[in-house]
C-alpha cells in the first residue's frame, strides 16, 4: 500500500483536506470511561469483559451531536496491563497502557442509545477515521509502540513523519514509532493536552490517521517491545491527521525594541486592524478578538509604542481559537525605531584612517570626540591603528587608495548578537578586504575585526547581510546601534548600594560582583568629564554587591537609560544552615544589638555556653555581648561581615552564628574570667604572685644598678 502525500492547502498546519472532505467524516468525541475492565482485570467489576466510553457522535465539524456508546473487548488473553486504573481518558483520548515485552488484540464495536439509555443497536459509518497519537518509543529505542491494523482505506501521515511502515505477511500493516519520546513530551505535542482536534508540528509526525468505509468493526493490536516501563496508546476516532489543526509557530519579541502584544486567553479571533510594515503610533488598533464567555463580547488590541509592525500571527483567520493555535498568545510584534544611539564601525588595529592623520612609529592615535561622531562611516572611518603595521609616513599620501580600499570591504560575520552588553573596543564585527587591496592594508592578511566606540546593548544591526557581501550595500555604513544599559532593578531581597552623579565619568572600580561592602566604603571613582577633579561614590549601605552597571573606566554616566543613577545593588548574606536537632542558630534581637564589630569565635571552635561568640553594638554604638546558647563546636559564621554594619540591612535572618550542641574539651571559667575579658578569681591570684616575684627582683636590680654607677662615675 502506497503512502499517500499530506499536503496543506493553506499555510502553517490548517486542514490538509478541503473542509468538505474533512465534514464527511464523523467525529466521535469521548465523553467518559463508564466502565473499565479489559480481560475482567478491572478496575471495574460487575458488567462483564470490556471497556465502555460514553460518546458524543458528530456527524459535521461543527455540528449536532448525539450520544452513543464506544465498546472495546480484549479478543486474546496476551493482554498484560501496567495499571489497569490507568485505561480509559486523558482528555479525549482514549487511552490503553502495556506492560514491556507484551502484545494485545482488541475489538471495537459502536453502539446506539436509546431514549431510555438502553442500547437500541449496532451502528455501521459509511465512513469513520481512527487515529493513534504520540507514536514513540523509550529511551535508547527500547519501548518501541506498535499498531496493527488491516480493512481500512488508506493511511495518512504527515510528510516529515516518524512513523515506520511495514506490510506483514498476512496482509495487515504495522505502525511503529521511531524516536524516544516520555511524558515531558506531551506538552509539545499541542497546545491543550487532552485534545486530538490540534496538533504541534511534533504532535502530527508521530500520529498516524487510517480511513474506513462501511466501519461496523475495528480490529486493532498494540504491542510494546523489550523495555523497562510501560507504555501508552492514545487513539480517537477522527482524521486528526488530514483534517487536525496545526499549531502556528510563536511569535516572539527579540531585544529592548520590539514589543509583544498578547491576546486575552480564551478569546477567539476575529480580524485585523494593520499589517506586516505599517508605521503605528501609540495606541492605533492592531486586531479585535471576541469572548465566547460573554455573548462574543469583542476586545481591540492596541500598539503599546510607537514603531513598525515586525510581525503578525497571520495564520489566524476568523473564529480561531487563539489559545489552541498561538500556544503563548502571541499574536502581534512592534518595533520600536531606533533612539539616538552611537552607530558602531571602527577598526581596531587595522583599517581606514581619515586623511591627514599622520602615524609615528611607535604610537597609537587616540580617536577625538568628532572622529568618533564618524566611526559610523566606513569610508575615512576614525579607527585607532597599531603603528607596527604602518611605516610613520603620512597617510595622506594614501587617501586616494585608502578610499578605494572601503569600497572592498566585504561582510563575514557578527560577533555580538541584539540583546548583547558590549563594552568600548570591544569586537562586534569581522570584515574583510578585498584580496589586491589587504596588502596596502596590512601584512597579516585581509581579516578586519570591527570594534564598538561606546559601551551599550547592541539594540539593531543589519539581519539580511549575507557573508561577503560588500558593506556599500548598508546605505548609513553603519552595522550596529547601541542602546543605553539598561537601569538596575532591584529585588526583593537587595537594595540601592549606590548611586552615580549626573555628568560624569567612571574611572575606577573599586568592587565587583559579590565583594563585602560597608556604608560609605568606596564602590567608584568618577570625576567630571574630560579628566576633572576626581570623587568618591560610596557605598550608601552595605551587603554583598548584587550586580554592577556594566560601565567601565571612560564610560559617561548618561550611558545608562534614562534618569536613573543607580550605579550598584547590594543583597544580603544568605542565612546559616542550621540542621536541628543538634545545630542551634545564635540570634541577634534588637534589643541586644544592632550593628556589628567583630567575631569572638572561628569555624570549628569549641565554645561553651553563655560565653562570648561576638560583639555587637547599639544604637548609642554601646558594645553589647552576643553570647552563645548551648555548648558545642561552631559549625558555621557569616563570612564577610565588616565592623559597622547594619544587621537588619544585610543578614537574611537573625542568626550570626551556628552551633553543633555537644561536649567539649575546654574548662569552664566563670563570668568574668580572663577568657571573658574581665579579671577572675584565678587570674587575680595569677597576677598576685607575678607581683609579689617581679617587684622585688625588679627593685633588687634597680639597686644593684644604682650601686654600680654610683661606684663607677667620678664626682663632679
Amino acid at each position: 500500500m502506497g503512502r499517500p502525500s499530506a499536503r496543506s492547502r493553506r499555510l502553517a498546519g490548517y486542514h490538509l483536506w478541503p473542509d468538505a472532505d474533512c465534514q464527511a467524516y464523523p467525529y466521535i468525541k469521548f465523553i467518559d470511561d463508564e466502565y473499565r475492565n479489559l480481560l475482567n482485570l478491572g478496575p471495574d467489576t460487575g458488567n462483564g469483559e470490556g471497556m465502555s466510553y460514553a460518546s458524543a457522535l458528530q456527524t459535521e465539524i461543527p455540528g449536532e451531536s448525539r450520544i452513543i456508546k464506544v465498546i472495546m473487548n480484549a479478543t486474546d488473553a496476551r493482554y498484560r496491563p501496567w495499571r489497569t486504573k490507568s485505561n480509559g481518558l486523558i482528555g479525549n483520548y482514549g487511552v490503553i497502557n502495556l506492560q514491556p515485552r507484551s502484545t494485545a488484540n482488541f475489538l471495537v464495536k459502536f453502539y446506539d442509545i436509546g431514549d431510555n439509555g438502553d442500547k437500541a443497536g449496532r451502528l455501521e459509518f459509511p465512513r469513520m477515521a481512527f487515529t493513534v497519537y504520540d507514536m514513540d518509543t523509550g529511551p535508547d529505542g527500547e519501548g518501541v509502540e506498535s499498531v496493527t491494523l488491516d480493512g481500512f482505506d488508506e493511511y495518512i501521515l504527515a510528510d516529515d513523519s516518524e512513523v515506520l511502515v511495514e506490510d506483514l505477511d498476512d496482509g495487515r500493516t504495522r505502525f511503529s514509532g521511531t524516536t524516544p519520546g516520555d511524558h515531558t513530551d506531551n506538552s509539545k505535542l499541542g497546545p491543550t493536552p487532552g485534545d486530538p482536534q490540534a496538533l504541534s508540528a511534533l504532535g502530527l509526525k508521530r500520529a498516524l490517521t487510517v480511513t474506513f468505509t462501511d466501519l461496523r468493526t475495528l480490529r486493532v493490536q498494540f504491542k510494546v517491545s523489550d523495555a523497562k516501563a510501560p507504555r501508552f496508546f492514545q487513539f480517537a476516532f477522527r482524521p486528526t491527521v488530514p483534517c487536525g489543526a496545526q499549531v502556528l509557530p510563536s511569535l516572539e519579541a527579540v531585544g529592548p525594541l520590539q514589543t509583544a502584544i498578547e491576546a486575552l486567553a480564551g478569546h477567539k479571533f476575529q480580524i485585523w486592524r494593520a499589517y506586516v510594515g505599517d508605521e503605528v503610533q501609540v495606541n492605533d488598533p492592531i486586531a479585535v478578538s471576541t469572548d465566547p464567555n460573554d455573548n462574543d463580547k469583542t476586545h481591540t488590541y492596541r500598539t503599546p509604542v510607537a514603531g513598525t509592525v515586525k510581525y503578525l500571527q497571520l495564520g489566524l483567520v476568523e473564529t480561531d481559537d487563539i489559545d489552541s493555535w498561538a500556544p503563548n498568545r502571541v499574536i502581534a510584534v512592534i518595533e520600536e525605531p531606533p533612539p539616538s544611539m552611537t552607530r558602531l564601525a571602527v577598526s581596531r588595529d587595522k583599517g581606514l584612517i581619515d586623511s591627514g592623520v599622520r602615524v609615528e612609529a611607535g604610537s597609537a592615535p587616540t580617536i577625538t570626540d568628532g572622529d568618533a561622531q564618524r566611526a559610523a562611516s566606513i569610508n575615512g572611518a576614525a579607527a585607532r591603528v597599531a603603528a607596527r603595521e604602518w611605516t610613520g609616513q603620512d597617510l595622506q599620501k594614501k587617501e586616494t587608495r585608502a578610499e578605494k580600499a572601503a569600497e572592498t570591504l566585504y561582510f563575514e560575520k557578527y560577533l555580538k548578537e541584539v540583546g548583547d552588553t558590549v563594552r568600548r573596543g570591544e569586537e562586534i564585527a569581522m570584515v574583510k578586504y578585498e584580496k589586491e587591496e589587504a596588502e596596502l592594508m596590512t601584512d597579516k592578511g585581509s581579516e578586519v575585526r570591527l570594534v564598538a566606540t561606546h559601551s551599550g546593548v547592541v539594540a539593531e544591526r543589519h539581519e539580511d547581510l549575507k557573508p561577503y557581501e560588500p558593506l556599500t550595500l548598508i546605505p548609513d555604513h553603519a552595522l550596529m546601534t547601541l542602546a543605553r544599559f539598561p537601569p538596575l532593578k532591584a529585588l526583593d531581597d537587595q537594595a540601592v548600594g549606590a548611586t552615580i552623579p549626573d555628568d560624569v565619568e567612571l574611572q575606577e572600580w573599586k568592587v565587583q560582583v559579590g565583594d563585602t561592602v560597608k556604608a560609605k566604603d568606596v564602590i567608584a571613582v568618577v570625576s567630571s568629564p574630560g579628566g576633572g577633579k576626581e570623587r568618591n561614590v560610596q557605598a550608601l549601605q552595605g551587603g554583598v554587591i548584587a550586580s554592577l552597571q556594566p560601565l567601565q573606566p571612560g564610560d559617561s554616566s548618561d550611558r545608562i537609560e534614562g534618569s536613573s543613577s543607580v550605579l550598584a545593588l547590594v543583597g544580603k548574606f544568605p542565612p546559616l544552615a542550621v540542621n536541628p536537632p543538634d545545630d542551634v542558630a545564635t540570634d541577634y534581637t534588637a534589643t541586644n544589638g544592632k550593628y556589628f564589630l567583630a567575631y569572638r569565635v572561628t569555624f570549628g571552635q569549641q565554645v561553651l555556653a553563655n560565653t562570648r561568640v561576638a560583639v555587637l553594638a547599639d544604637e548609642n554604638g554601646n558594645p553589647v555581648q552576643l553570647l552563645a546558647p548551648v555548648t558545642g563546636t561552631v559549625a558555621s559564621i557569616v563570612v564577610g561581615l565588616k565592623e559597622g554594619m547594619d544587621l537588619q540591612h544585610v543578614l537574611s535572618d537573625t542568626n550570626l552564628v551556628t552551633i553543633t550542641e555537644g561536649p567539649v574539651n575546654i574548662t569552664a571559667t566563670p563570668p568574668g574570667s580572663a577568657e571573658e575579658g574581665g579579671s577572675g578569681s584565678g587570674s587575680g591570684s595569677m597576677w598576685m604572685w607575678c607581683f609579689l616575684l617581679v617587684v622585688p627582683l625588679c627593685c633588687i636590680a634597680g639597686l644593684v644598678m644604682f650601686r654600680s654607677v654610683g661606684k663607677d662615675r667620678p664626682l663632679e
